[in-house]
């Protein structure tokens, strides 16, 4: 708590850069608030300045909306107007974003794949441009299965407010692109948008942050108004604010790098471009709109003209007539003129003219008001209503031009119904809504669809695009397959499309790609039947003669007498004759003979086998022939007749008919198969062949299929540029092969036959290319392989729809690639075909030859296409020649279409409906799409829930609505009103800590107790009996939890934690208060506001508890942030050293006085500093730097050396000498007056000040100043980095080479100086080192006797026994009280041992395992030498216990270093066992008297071999054998083991019994 501090915190971050290392990025409002501190200066601060705040979040700077205060009528109508400027200050940005059209950048598709990562799919947009609207969105918004997953918001991607979303880049290029990405100042790479895609977030975050200052200062000017010629302390404070609020409006309205004005000039900028390409009068709209931006940025003068400047650009916007009279709506698919050009640049000049005239006439009002806060009491802002009255004119005549077109089939209704609609969208989102500003601003269509709408229908070549509800006409005629399954020819009359069922089928989609299609689409589905398309021919009759009424029905009458024709000489009809020369008649042949040539030859009967001159049967015609004559018959001849079917007369001979033809029995005459009833024959020829005659029968003919589905022949070539494209479900483990020739599997989907063909040719399972064949540009004469140009491989799933398309810009290309491969609207890769075109020979004599086929063809009917020498990529397809696939919405275009101009981008349904679905929806009208984040949004992610409403700043993100009085700020937070601050309204409070929690107390909104406990372990709850304003809890330091964490319950009953209070420091006992912390910066819904206790003058932002508020001249706040009049003034800080004369680097404490005050971690000093001779301002306890507390402002001190900005820096390069650095401090607390001014003034010598010693190495002795064997010493010059150094350590000076190493025995002296130019040379310094060198002393240990000689047989006894093997220890006699060791510290060359010896040692105790030494303790030398004396008794850890007792020793010589420590274990025994029994059993049994006798009883005897047993059995049984009788044994004693063995003479051996012989 501070008192004194101003609505907003406007200092850098920039000394609190460490703390915020990991901040991403920086928002508007944190990169402006340096120049508004710097502007500040220049104001009286007394009173409205600010400390640093601890944290800083993201959007801290930013401020929100305040609600007006109805204090006077004034006050409201200034609240209308600034309603109603900011309502359409944010309509005309929509309008400008929606209709400024961006060119050659990409847009990008940004979703999250099923892994979490970030995938972004970039489209080029090119000179088709795309709406600024969708391009910054494009790149902000991020997609998760089709809806909004997160958005981003200045700083980072989030899905609900406040929280950030931590994505990783996209994996796989199958999948997207990598994201863009920038690197913050500690080169940390993060995601972000292009800065070209934030421009329209700054602009709005610009746009919160000014309305929200124009909110403060609408409170403050109604407060100020019924006062403003009072000279108070009240109305002072109110001026002062205002004038600070004027500071911080500035920076986002016209001064600060996104700023209102300097995007506006931008985009102004931009317009003028776009205006004087187009002539008239829109120049003249363009300048007179960007004069009046620059006189926004222009600081405030008297003579500004603001009306004139806003009278010019009323006037230009009503001057507009010309460029709407231009538009020729009508025409706009003419692509010989430029009639959509001039359409589509016309209206985009001109409604971001109306777009950018209304943000300046906004934004001039709103510098206009700033410049009048000098005079609050005649302040207003100006009215703006000529401007929206001028705009929307000139919107409406735009929108008369486009009226929505009466014909839905018309080629043009999509395009002009795109212009139509979004034109009057646009002009009624200015339209009456003004008059209220209420509600929220239309969103609005972009234009620059309707360009891509031109450019996929203006250039269309050809489309097949099934639709709903269309209707299929089925032929009359029904065939029958080759499996006898009944085939059926369709016509598609809307595309003029030909297809045999079912081979192919017209289906509705079962799977809507999003909202691409409509309900109820129809696509073209390939069908894979088994009979390769042949439809059987009828069956064959069996020959026979023929009948006479057949031969009867060929009979005619003949008529010879006036037949005969003067000027050749012959007769006129066949079968008469001319009987002489001179006769001018012709007469009937008689029976039996015949007529040729004008003449009469006889019949002759025929035979088998037998030929007729010239007019023989064949014999392979038998019986065909007839030649019965008949008079009256057609040709009175030997008659002739064909009798079976499909056979005819050809001249004297029977031929059969071709394909496709049949011939009735013996009729000799020809005619052609039926085609089916319904379709043109000329189409029908185009899908299918005949492939056999009629066997006599009209519907006979058998007939094979070219194609699945047909269109119509297009004899003009395909010449580049051009774009072909459908949409695919395609199985790849389902497309045939092409045999050896291609040595792949292909299937063709699209094509002219056989000019060119779209395929997909598979990889693998689960991979495809798209292969495109064209004869003029593919085509090569080395073989069918090289004529296909593929794209990269892909990932192809067979149950998904894709998108495919080949654009070609160019026929050759010896550059760059000229053949580009789409999937889904994202560029696969490209390829560069510059081969020379080569001609394909045509298909001779079919109708079937440049035909567009959607299918593959079937190649048996084109077998001269596939013989050697030709190098088509076509293949014959052994067994199966069709394939399962489906296709839909095929286009051709005569241009290289963009990606976003292609059909995956502009379905058929978004072309009919003029929509750019996802991004709006076609629902009767097209509309735009609200879209936000599942967080808080209702199902559709269309519109927020209940109590959640959309935040401006924050675009598609839903927060909670500010309630209980508080009110939107511009970072989507909710704050308290001025002269008020925020609080809980809870009805419970908890306190979680581990240990003791002593006195808690809970203050309400007038800081009276509501609450209150003794304290409790771990735990404390108090319930507040209802709801409760609270503003703070106070808790008593000291006991045992070292943290309490708060737990606040809400009105609901849910407990909620206080994110701010966790974790706080309890230890030291005194009163810890716990101030108001929102539970959350968006959905905090206890927050609640309380107006300022106490003599306050009103609070500042952000209003976070009572501490924000400001208190009276002469009051200050207490720890609960109540004003309470001052405790009296606080004594002056001390600067230190005094002001004089000192070397550069000199460090400089302030220190702080002793105060008595009850709260003394609140006093702190502040100061500033002025260098090269500058007087520094006088330092506040709000604004000025901050010294640290005494225990550490050593670390803080000031150097006289060059500051860098506002924080003390190490030197630099240069050194500013003989200058001087004068410090001015002030020493603060919040309930005591200000000390006074303390001031030193402090003058840098030339000299430099001398190295400094930096020792590296291990002390000889723990805490000693005496090294271990060497020291490292490196000589550095803090304040003066690149000084020379000289040492030495002997008489001769050397240049300094780190570092130094000193390992000389005893005292080594170092001496150092240095010099740098423009210096004098520093005095020189000396460090002195101390080194002890290698040990060299050798320790002997021995163990003294402590029994008399008397008590042991004449020798004294040490009471050290056996050696244990497997515990490395000797063994304490079981009857030592006491041990007793003596050292003997010895030189090895045995010379005596010099004075000032350090003997040591040390002892470790344990349980027979491993244990800690303990300390090392001196021994002290006694006359008799060093002794250390034990005691057994005492050592035990426990009487119960054996352990094992170790030993160390080391020594200190006088310049020698530790030796290396000596060491013996010990075994105490913990207490004493049974005594053993020792019994001796003869192994062989004598007598008495049997030695007495020589023989073996005597040998027995002599020997006397005994079994010596040893009990109790224990673990461990000790022995030792003496067979000499007489002495005492000397040897260690032996573990006994739990084995018997023998034990000879010699002593030694092991076992529980065993035998032991002896020659006694």
């Amino acid at each position: 708590p501070t008192k004194g501090r101003p609505f907003f915190f406007c200092e850098p971050l920039a000394r609190r850069a460490g703390a915020r290392a990991s901040l991403r990025a920086r928002s508007p409002a944190q990169s402006l608030a340096g120049s508004c501190a710097a502007r500040l200066r220049m104001v009286s601060r007394r009173r409205l300045a600010v400390p640093p705040l601890r944290m800083l979040a993201a959007f801290v700077l930013l401020v929100g909306c305040f609600g007006p205060l109805k204090a006077a009528s004034g006050a409201d109508t200034l609240s209308q107007k600034l309603d109603k400027a900011h309502w359409l200050l944010r309509a005309a940005q929509e309008m400008y974003r929606s209709f400024s059209i961006l060119r050659d950048l990409d847009v990008a598709i940004v979703e999250v794949d099923s892994s979490g990562h970030l995938c972004a799919s970039l489209h080029e947009v090119g000179d088709t441009g795309v709406a600024r609207k969708q391009y910054e969105d494009s790149w902000m918004h991020v997609l998760k299965a089709g809806v909004l997953e997160s958005v981003w918001n200045g700083t980072c991607f989030t899905k609900v407010a406040g929280t950030c979303l931590d994505y990783q880049q996209c994996l796989s290029s199958d999948v997207g692109d990598r994201y863009n990405t920038e690197k913050d100042t500690f080169g940390n790479t993060f995601l972000v948008p292009p800065g070209a895609a934030r421009q329209g977030l700054d602009w709005a975050r610009s746009a919160a942050a000014v309305e929200a200052w124009q909110r403060e200062q609408q409170v403050l000017l109604s407060q100020l108004q019924p006062i403003v010629k009072d000279n108070s302390t009240v109305a002072s404070y109110l001026r002062d604010a205002l004038r600070e609020t004027t500071c911080y409006t500035a920076d986002p309205l016209r001064l600060g790098t996104t700023s209102l004005a300097k995007i506006t000039k931008t985009h102004v900028a931009d317009f003028v471009v776009v205006a004087n390409s187009i002539g008239g009068s829109v120049p003249n709209l363009a300048r007179a709109v960007e004069n009046l931006v620059l006189e926004v940025e222009k600081e405030c003068s008297a003579s500004t003209a603001w009306s004139s400047l806003r009278d010019a650009v009323t006037m230009q916007l009503a001057g507009q007539l010309g460029p709407v009279k231009d538009i020729d709506a009508a025409g706009l698919l003419n692509t010989g003129t430029n009639h959509f050009d001039i359409a589509r640049q016309n209206v985009e000049a001109l409604a971001t003219g109306v777009a950018l005239g209304l943000q300046a006439g906004v934004l001039s009002a709103f510098a206009q008001f700033q410049c009048g806060m000098t005079d609050p009491a005649a302040v207003d802002l100006p009215d703006i209503g000529t401007f929206l009255v001028k705009g929307r004119q000139l919107m409406s005549d735009l929108s008369a031009k486009f009226r929505d077109p009466t014909d839905g089939a018309a080629l043009d209704t999509p395009l002009r119904k795109c212009f139509a609609q979004r034109i009057r969208a646009a002009t009624e989102s200015i339209g009456d809504d003004y008059a209220s500003a209420s509600g929220p601003i239309i969103s609005l269509l972009s234009l620059d669809f309707c360009n891509r709408i031109y450019q996929a229908t203006a250039f269309q070549l050809m489309t097949i695009s099934p639709y709903t509800q269309q209707t299929q006409q089925n032929t009359s005629s029904q065939f029958v397959s080759a499996e006898g399954k009944r085939r059926w020819v369709f016509v598609d009359n809307s595309y003029g499309v030909a297809f045999m069922d079912p081979y192919v089928t017209f289906e509705a989609r079962a799977d809507n790609l999003d909202d691409s299609f409509a309900q109820g689409d129809i696509m073209i589905r390939l069908h894979a039947d088994s009979d390769g398309g042949v439809v059987d021919k009828a069956a064959a009759l069996v020959a026979k003669y023929c009948e006479p009424s057949e031969f009867a029905a060929l009979k005619s009458s003949v008529t010879c007498a006036a037949g005969f024709n003067t000027g050749t000489g012959q007769c006129n009809n066949a079968g008469c004759y001319h009987a002489s020369p001179t006769s001018r008649s012709c007469s009937l042949a008689d029976e039996g003979w015949y007529a040729q040539n004008s003449q009469k030859f006889e019949c002759v009967e025929p035979t088998i086998g037998t030929a007729l001159a010239q007019h023989a049967c064949a014999k392979d015609m038998y019986p065909w022939c007839w030649s019965w004559y008949q008079e009256g018959w057609q040709n009175a001849t030997c008659p002739f007749v064909c009798g079976p079917e499909d056979v005819y007369p050809f001249g004297r001979t029977c031929l059969l008919v071709g394909p496709g033809e049949y011939s009735p029995r013996c009729t000799n005459k020809v005619f052609p198969c039926d085609t089916p009833g319904g379709i043109d024959p000329t189409q029908f020829f185009m899908l299918a062949r005949f492939t056999s005659s009629g066997q006599g029968k009209a519907d006979g003919c058998e007939v094979t299929m070219g194609f699945p589905l047909v269109q119509r022949q297009y004899d003009s070539f395909l010449e580049p540029p051009f774009t072909i494209e459908f949409f695919t479900k395609v199985d790849p483990e389902k497309i045939p092969d092409a045999g050896p020739d291609l040595g792949m599997r292909l299937a063709i989907l699209v094509g002219v036959f056989p000019r060119w063909y779209l395929a997909l040719r598979r990889v693998a399972a689960t991979t495809v290319r798209v292969c495109l064949y064209h004869e003029g540009i593919t085509r090569v004469e080395s073989g069918r392989l090289g004529s296909l140009a593929c794209s990269p491989a892909m990932q192809w799933a067979a149950a998904a729809w894709n998108h495919v398309a080949v654009v070609v810009d160019s026929k050759t290309s010896t550059v760059k690639d000229n053949v580009f491969f789409y999937r889904n609207g994202e560029l696969l890769g490209s390829s560069l075909r510059t081969t020379v075109p080569v001609q394909s020979p045509l298909v001779k004599g079919h109708p079937q030859a440049n035909v567009l086929h959607v299918g593959p063809p079937n190649m048996r009917l084109f077998p001269e296409v596939l013989v050697p020498g030709r190098s088509e990529p076509y293949f014959l397809v052994e067994g199966q020649i069709f394939f399962d696939a489906q296709v839909d919405e095929i286009r051709i275009s005569r241009t290289a279409l963009p990606a976003l101009a292609q059909g995956y981008f502009l379905t058929e349904l978004r072309r009919r409906s003029a929509c750019n679905v996802p991004f709006e929806r076609g629902q009767g009208t097209c509309r735009p799409v609200e879209q936000y984040t599942v967080q808080y949004a209702n199902e559709e992610q269309t519109a927020c829930q209940a109590d959640y409403e959309p935040c401006w700043s924050s675009p598609g993100l839903c927060v909670a609505k500010c309630m209980a009085g508080t009110l939107r700020q511009a970072d989507c937070t909710c704050d308290c009103a001025s002269g008020q601050f925020q609080t809980w309204r809870i009805k419970a409070v908890q306190l979680i800590g581990f240990g003791s929690i002593l006195n808690v107390t809970v203050y309400d909104a007038s800081h009276k107790v509501v609450g209150s406990h003794p304290g409790a372990k771990n735990k404390v709850v108090i319930d507040l009996v209802g709801v409760k304003q609270v503003v703070a809890i106070s808790v008593r330091g000291g006991g045992t939890a070292k943290t309490v964490s708060l737990i606040v319950v809400s009105e609901k009953g849910a407990e909620q934690i206080v994110p701010g209070q966790q974790e706080v420091h309890v230890e030291v006992p005194r009163d810890i208060i716990l101030h108001h912390r929102r539970l959350d910066d968006h959905f905090d819904l206890t927050l609640s506001c309380a107006p300022c206790p106490g003599p306050a003058l009103g609070s500042r932002l952000p209003r976070l508890d009572a501490t924000s508020c400001r208190c009276m001249p002469e009051n200050g706040p207490n720890l609960l942030g109540k004003c309470v009049p001052y405790l009296g003034q606080l004594p002056q800080a001390v600067i230190t050293p005094a002001s004089g004369k000192y070397t550069p680097g000199t460090l400089i404490n302030i220190v702080q006085p002793s105060v008595n005050v009850e709260s003394p971690w609140l006093l702190e000093i502040r100061y500033t500093m002025g260098l090269r001779g500058q007087t520094p301002t006088a330092p506040t306890c709000e604004t000025s730097l901050r010294s640290l507390s005494p225990e550490t402002v050593v670390s803080e001190a000031c150097r006289l050396t060059r500051v860098s900005g506002q924080r003390f820096v190490e030197p630099l390069n240069s050194i500013f000498t003989l200058e001087t650095t004068t410090i001015r401090a002030v020493y603060c607390h919040p309930l005591f007056r200000d000390s006074e001014l303390a001031t030193g003034v402090l003058t840098g010598k030339p000299g430099m000040n001398p190295p400094l010693c930096k020792p590296n190495g291990n002390f000889s002795i723990v805490d000693g100043n005496v090294y271990d064997r060497k020291v490292m010493v490196t000589l550095v010059v803090e304040t003066h980095p690149n000084a020379l150094i000289f040492y030495r350590t002997g008489d001769t000076w050397n240049p300094y080479v780190a570092p130094i190493k000193v390992d000389k025995q005893g005292l080594t002296m170092i001496e150092a100086k240095a010099s740098q130019e423009g210096f004098d040379e520093s005095i020189p310094v000396q460090c002195p080192y101390l080194v002890d060198i290698e040990p060299r002393m050798i320790i002997r240990q021995q163990w003294m006797p402590v029994l008399p000689a008397a008590d042991n047989m004449g020798q004294g006894d040490t009471l050290v026994g056996a050696f244990v093997n497997d515990q490395v220890a000797f063994m304490v006699k079981r009857a030592a009280k006491r041990l007793l060791m003596s050292f003997a510290p010895t030189l090895p060359d045995g010379s005596a041992v010099g004075q000032g010896l350090v003997l040591q040692y040390r002892l470790r105790q344990g349980a027979l395992g491993v244990a800690a030494f303990g300390e090392w303790r001196r021994l002290t030398e006694q006359v008799d030498g060093y002794k250390l004396e034990l005691l057994p008794e005492e050592l035990l850890l426990t009487p119960e216990a054996t352990m094992r007792l170790t030993v160390q020793w080391r020594v200190k010589e006088p310049g020698y270093v530790w030796t290396s420590p000596g060491e013996v274990s010990l075994l105490l025994l913990a207490t004493r066992a049974t005594t053993p029994v020792v019994q001796a059993k003869l192994v062989y049994q004598w007598d008495l008297g049997d030695n007495w006798f020589p023989g073996p009883k005597q040998d027995r005897a002599l020997r006397q071999v005994n079994s010596i047993s040893l009990s109790p059995r224990t673990s461990r049984l000790l022995f030792t054998l003496d067979p000499s009788w007489a002495a005492s044994s000397s040897a260690a004693g032996v573990v006994v083991g739990g084995g018997g063995g023998v034990v000879g003479s010699s002593g030694g051996g092991s076992g529980g019994s065993g035998a032991v012989g002896s020659s006694g």
